[in-house]
């Protein structure tokens, strides 16, 4: 298979609207923010919840809370707190695609493909929507689908960011698209040359195309990159 890229899920937190007559709430939401980051899941939770006291329409702490909880398995009440801050929240949808995640890794792939879409919908550039939601309609065998969501997809993602090109073009290799598999790779190849593991993925959908020769181009160039690392060899 092509090989794979890291991601990293979480996004910033949005900031929270300063109100004048509540007075050091940024303080707190900061410090809540901070012990998020540096695993100090307790103390996240109490300032996350002194905020919500103070503020129970703001939809920054209801975030803050769902990051929280899911990171300390209290997954339930993550999704809910999650449910809570995209009800708050005009277009930021960052707490659905977090509670898509959430319902997917407890296999509830109905509720999750429905949040995704709801995503999806309030915001059409939400590039992790699109790409979670492809990867259900693949599972599910729908791939045609599936490739339409990770076209889309690509429209927004950061142009560093080769994970969603991966999937569509393993999906082209498979549905006899050799061609328009390449075509994604090498995209992303003349925009961020010194990408090793794109430079590999390029080989090995030029060599699915049968065009070897530049495959071996390809690969040469994943170790010239990277010469120690022995996936690329």
């Amino acid at each position: 298979g092509l090989v794979e890229e890291d991601e990293t899920l979480s996004e910033p937190l949005a900031p929270l609207p300063f109100q004048p007559a509540q007075p050091g709430i940024g303080t707190i939401f900061a410090g809540a923010v901070k012990a998020l980051q540096t695993s100090d899941f307790e103390s996240a939770e109490f300032l996350a919840r002194e905020i919500i006291k103070r503020l129970p329409d703001a939809p920054e702490a209801y975030h803050l809370l769902g990051m929280t909880l899911a990171n300390t398995d209290r997954v339930d009440e993550a999704i809910e707190a999650l449910q809570a801050a995209a009800d708050r929240y005009k277009t930021n949808v960052e707490p659905l695609v977090i509670k898509g995640e959430l319902l997917l890794a407890l296999g509830r792939k109905s509720e999750a493909m429905e949040t995704l879409n709801a995503a999806t919908n309030r915001d059409p550039t939400n590039w992790r929507a699109k790409e979670l939601f492809s990867g259900m309609l693949e599972e599910d065998g729908r791939e045609s689908e599936a490739m339409l969501h990770y076209v889309q997809a690509l429209k927004w993602a950061p142009s560093d960011y080769l994970s969603p090109r991966l999937k569509l073009a393993r999906l082209y290799i498979q549905n006899d698209r050799q061609e328009e598999a390449v075509s994604v790779i090498a995209d992303f190849v003349n925009d961020n040359p010194e990408n090793f593991l794109a430079q590999a993925a390029l080989g090995q959908v030029q060599l699915a195309a049968g065009q070897s020769g530049d495959a071996i181009d390809s690969f040469e160039r994943a170790v010239e990159l990277a010469p120690g690392n022995s996936g690329v060899k």
